[in-house]
This record gives structure tokens, sequence and C-alpha cells, in this order.
């Protein structure tokens, strides 16, 4: 090769690296070339130099720990380099010393790179001590405002544009725990990275205000959030961090849904009241005029006649009972119980003789009651009102028990108490549904169509139990079928007219 072109390569390479070396020393943040071993400055740019201090000769006779406060020994270093090595860069916040003792905060991107077979590590250095004042700034603001914030009881943090928690409310410590200086998406979701569609980084990036519910499980259950991400900027309009508030709306989400089950159940209840009604009055209406207009039918013997009464009775019974129910729910949804003409009776001839007609009235199940061996003592309850409690109890073991099996009243005496237990091999009820079940207007299984009914029994149920002082519950019996137990007072109580 021409000895003018070698010269010209030469230059040319002495030029770029000239270039290289003044962009290099021109940079806003300072730079940094150190041996992994030892920790020894081996290059550093005219910022590095401002920044401490030093003179490039100084530094460059210097170790990182001379002025670092995060490292502040070789052991202490040779960790810090396998954290290094264990991820592509690494991005940290700390503090530097000056020469003249006053600190630096600083924030580092630093990794190892490879030259020649050598490796270097490589770190680039900014000063955020403005970034750092404007977040003390903020958070001092912030502070000023919890009080405030705190009577909504929302949960509150600050991030920087790195997603690094720098302020956490009380209300957000005591939800998540204390998580000063972690990266949200590790401390909360224990990744490696941003969640994706993450609001604070739309707020970052777009300066707006961004908002999203969700869910989450905790021990206590599932609560829904409403999440807010609002931007926040410095005097001059840049955006530094974000705030980012979790609002507790579980109470709002179950309330809209009573709401929207309250509208759906009473919409169902028009329709299945109406053919509930119509069902009896039909007949009634038919049997009737049957009997006005004997002789447009041909003569009625009076066996025919009294079976056509007896429907008659039957069905205005019927009725009579769905009225009950619903006069029943109305005082109950004004606060009253129902009308109660309580006085001391023998109960114990009362549950046997309902328990023999319904064992007549089924006869594909098996009814049994099991009393204490000394009997009951006379109870100061409505006998009426237990006669309805042990009626509806009953229908419904029948009623959700189509393939029969044993149906069982059990009742047991303590010091202060009778318990009933009502136990049946039915289909048994979910969760959900028992839940649900003292509701009005609630039927478990309304999508059967063989299954007839207002929703009201129950709920009636458990306001004739409550208005005697006693309580009701239901539960699984395994392997199937429902138990349903409630507790009667053997004295009558202070309470009681």
């Amino acid at each position: 090769m021409p000895e003018h072109l070698t010269t010209d390569a030469q230059k040319q390479n002495t030029d770029h690296l000239q270039l290289f070396k003044l962009l290099v020393d021109q940079s806003s943040d300072a730079i940094f070339i150190v041996s992994p071993e030892s920790g020894k400055v081996l290059y550093c740019n005219d910022k590095a130099c401002s920044n401490l201090g030093y003179s490039r000769e100084e530094l460059l006779k210097k170790h990182v720990f001379d002025y670092a406060l995060n490292v502040t020994t070789l052991k202490e270093w040779k960790v810090l380099v396998k954290e290094v090595a264990a991820s592509e860069n690494h991005i940290f916040e700390t503090s530097q010393q000056h020469k003249d003792g006053s600190i630096l905060a600083v924030e580092i991107n630093t990794r190892l790179i490879e030259h020649l077979g050598q490796s270097y590590l490589l770190s680039f250095v900014r000063d955020i001590t403005k970034r750092k004042e404007s977040e003390a700034l903020l958070v001092s603001n912030v502070e000023k405002i919890e009080a405030f914030m705190m009577a909504l009881d929302d949960k509150i943090t600050v991030q920087d544009q790195n997603l690094k928690i720098i302020y956490q409310n009380k209300a957000h410590e005591k939800l998540q725990g204390s998580h000063l200086g972690e990266y949200c998406y590790k401390a909360y979701q224990a990744r490696k990275k941003a969640c994706d569609g993450c609001l604070v980084i739309r707020s970052l990036e777009d300066g707006k205000i961004h908002k999203r519910e969700t869910s989450a499980l905790t021990a206590k259950g599932k609560v829904h959030l409403e999440v807010i991400s609002c931007p926040v900027k410095d005097p001059i309009g840049e955006i530094i961090a974000a705030v980012e508030i979790v609002r507790d709306i579980t109470k709002h989400k179950e309330a809209a849904e009573v709401l929207r089950n309250t509208a759906q159940v009473r919409k169902q209840f028009i329709s299945t009241a109406a053919h509930e009604l119509g069902t009896p009055l039909s007949a009634i209406l038919g049997y009737a005029e049957l009997l006005n207009n004997a002789k447009d039918y041909g003569s009625f013997d009076q066996e025919q006649q009294k079976e056509f009464i007896d429907i008659i009775h039957n069905k205005a019974e019927a009725l009579t009972e769905i009225v009950d129910n619903l006069l029943d729910i109305s005082r109950i949804d004004a606060g009253q119980f129902p009308s109660m003409e309580k006085e001391f009776c023998d109960f114990g001839p009362t549950l046997n003789n309902t328990i023999t007609h319904y064992d007549e009235l089924f006869p594909k199940h098996k009814l049994t009651i099991t009393l204490p061996e000394e009997g009951l003592e006379p109870l100061w309850i409505d006998r009426n009102k237990m006669v309805q409690v042990l009626e509806n109890l009953l229908t419904n073991a029948v009623k959700y028990s189509p393939e029969g099996g044993d149906i069982e009243l059990n009742v047991k005496a303590t010091y202060e108490h009778y318990h009933f237990a009502l136990t049946d091999e039915g289909i048994g009820m979910t969760d959900a549904q028992i839940k649900r079940i003292f509701e009005p207007f609630y039927r478990a299984v309304s999508e059967d169509p063989d299954v007839s009914g207002l929703g009201l029994g129950m709920s009636v149920v458990k306001q004739i139990i409550k208005g005697h002082q006693g309580k009701i519950r239901i539960e699984h019996k395994a392997p199937k079928g429902l138990r349903v137990s409630f507790t009667l007072p053997r004295k009558k109580q202070e309470t009681d007219s």
C-alpha cells in the first residue's frame, strides 16, 4: 500500500478518535471506565471531573470506593460487579462524595463490556440533585394533603420516572407494606419489568391522567379497585414523577350488584306471583262457576258438590297463605317483625302431628322426628307462626328432594335453648345460594319449572325465628342435602310481651 494512503488512513482514524473524545467530554453525563477486578478508574470524561471536583490525573489514581458511598471496600465492589454481570445493564441510585466533602445524588447506568479479550465496567453517571430536590418538594406537598386524602382512605404512591417508589402514604403502607426505594412492579407483582398497560408509564409518557378499574384477591376475599395515575411536573413543566391513587370500590360494586339482583328478582317475582296467584284463582272461579250454573252442566250429586267446595276452600287457603307472606314481607321492609301472639303451649304434639301429616302426604319420603327423652317443656311461642316455620321447612325439604330420601327433625336440649335440626337428602344448595336464601323474593332454583313458589318463605321464616329470640342457620349435609337448624329459648325472654 502506498505510504501516503497509510498516512491518510491513520490521520482519519486519529480524527475520528478526537471527535469521539470531544463528544464524550461534552456529554451531560459523567462517564467512567473502571477495572472490574480492582475498581481502579481507567478513564473518566470532563463531566466526571467537574462532578467530583478532581482533575483527570487525580481521578485516574483513585478507585471507585474512594468516592462512591454505595461501595466502600473492595469486597463490596466485587459484590456489585457480580450484580452487574447478572444483568445486561444495571441501573440504580446512590451518592458520591465531592472532593470538598459534599454529597452528590446520582443515577448510575452501568454494564460490563469486552474489548480485545479484556473486561471493563462502563458507567454513565447522571447528576440527579435537582430531581431529588424536586422529589423532596413533591413529597413534602403530598404529605401536606395526605391528611385530607386519608379521610377518603385512598392509597397513594409517588413513583419516579423509573417506576421507583419515592413515597407511600400510611393507608397504602398498611395495605401493601413499606416498599420505599423499590420498583413498583417488583414490589407488588414480583415481576422483572413493568406490567402491561401500566397507567403510571402512560402518564409519564403523555402527561395525562389515566384511570381504570381492576380487582385483586386478598386474604379477605376479592376486592374491586379503581386506579388513577396523575403526572407530576416541576416548575418548568417537565414530568418528573407520577402519583398513583388506589381506591377501594368494593362496597360500591357490591351495592350495584345488589341493585341489579334486586331488580332482576323483583321482575321475576312479578312473573312468578302472577302464576302463583292465578293458578288457585282459576280453580276457585272455575269450580264456583260449575256450582253456580249447575243446570247448564248437568246436575251434581252431593259428593261432587262437596269435592268442588273442598277444592275451592283449599285454593282459597293457598291464596290466603300467599297474601299473609306478602303482608309479612311488607312489615319486614317497614322494620317490623311479623305480628306474634305468644303463649305457653305444649309444642311436642304439634311437632309430631306435623311430621306425621307430611309423612302421609309424601310417601316417597321417610319423615322421622327425634325429641329429647324428657320431652319438651311448654314454650313461650306463637304456635301458628311456628307451625308456619315447620311447614315451610318441610315443604322445601320435600320439594328439593325429588328422588325421595330421609327427612329427619332432631330436637336437642341445652341449658338455655332447644336446638331444632331438619336434614334432608335432596339436591342441596351452593354457597352462593345459601348466602342469599333469606333475601325476599329469592328462589335458589327458580329456573326449574317444576318448583313453584314466590321466594318469600325463608325470609319470613328467619323473621319469625328472630321474633322468638332465636337464630337460624343453613349448611351443607354430607354427602348430599341440607341441614337447616334453628334455636328457641327454653324460657320466656325479658323482651317478650
